[in-house]
């Protein structure tokens, strides 16, 4: 972290961390699949000298990647799965224990459900009402800038869903802190104000939370926020991004967009949970095969596979 960022908050590019060209990790979308999420992570280890984390005797990962790697969560770390507490509680674990700016934690849509519960309307996920604890330390981050919109790296926005347009990334972040603080004090002024606090968030942040509305702008159509876009709607010539979000049986890169949303499209069968690893001349994934093996594919050029399906 660079002397004039405030202490805490995540880094919004490589020339934030004090690192030298580290290999920059991303994995999306573990909607509570901790397991699946842990052999993910654990690629890196089996694909590289030095592993990313290390599992202690009661199967916690702990950060084993020293000043190597910068591990970016895209967002959708909770909802569908078993182990959502356990799940950002080990996203946590890993910030706390990594040096300061190594682990980036992005908002998803679902982390969004916990902001935004009275706008969305999901009242049957974990993130529309999480326990006391974990909703207050979502609100805290996001106010603070742990809990970010995006981050760049190598030339590349990372983001939940992503956008046919460029933006700023510190816009974008300084936009989201800004509704965190409106959701603080919601929070610490009883069920009234926390009502109250969502819309005023809402208006604040529709360009990175919205879900989007009616014709052109349907809901994770084009129109959609940075957090809500479908892949579908992913133009050839959209700035270079890596992403989540929308479902995808192999990692695939449409144009200079990377998506690599695996975890729940495999969950039926072995293997198939992906991650991507960059570094200044390449970005490839790393796939975990039926038998327990690690394919390394290419994502420098367009066209690795295209079978994304809508969430």
């Amino acid at each position: 972290m660079t002397p004039d960022e405030p202490e805490g908050r995540a880094p919004e590019s490589l020339s934030d961390i004090d690192a030298d060209a580290p290999t920059v990790v991303s994995l999306s979308d573990i909607h509570g699949y901790l397991s699946d999420a842990r052999s993910a992570l654990e690629l890196v280890g089996e694909a590289f000298d030095r592993p990313l984390v290390e599992a202690d005797d009661e199967g916690r990962l702990h950060w084993a990647g020293g000043d190597e790697y910068v591990l970016v969560f895209l967002g959708d770390t909770i909802d569908r799965g078993p182990s959502n507490t356990e799940t950002l509680e080990t996203v946590w674990r890993l910030r706390d224990e990594a040096p300061d700016g190594h682990v980036v934690h992005l908002l998803g849509n679902h982390e969004a459900n916990a902001l935004f519960p009275y706008v969305y309307h999901w009242s049957h996920w974990y993130s529309a009402d999480p326990p006391d604890d974990i909703l207050r330390r979502l609100v805290d981050d996001v106010a603070a800038g742990r809990l970010s919109a995006a981050f760049e790296a190598y030339g590349r926005t990372y983001v939940h869903a992503g956008s046919n347009r460029p933006f700023s990334i510190s816009e974008v972040n300084a936009t989201l802190r800004e509704a965190g603080e409106i959701l603080k004090r919601g929070l610490e002024g009883g069920p009234n104000g926390w009502f109250d606090a969502q819309e005023e968030a809402y208006d604040v942040a529709e360009e990175i939370v919205g879900m989007g509305s009616s014709g052109s702008d349907a809901v994770r159509g084009p129109g959609a926020g940075l957090l809500w876009m479908d892949f579908q709607y992913m133009d050839d010539d959209a700035p270079a991004q890596v992403i989540g979000h929308t479902r995808t049986e192999r990692p695939v890169r449409r144009g200079n967009v990377v998506n690599v949303n695996t975890i729940r499209v495999n969950l039926d069968g072995s293997g198939g949970e992906s991650i991507t690893v960059a570094t200044e001349s390449s970005i490839d994934a790393l796939v975990r095969g039926v038998d327990g093996s690690v394919e390394r594919v290419s994502l420098s050029r367009t066209g690795v596979a295209d079978d994304s399906d809508d969430e």
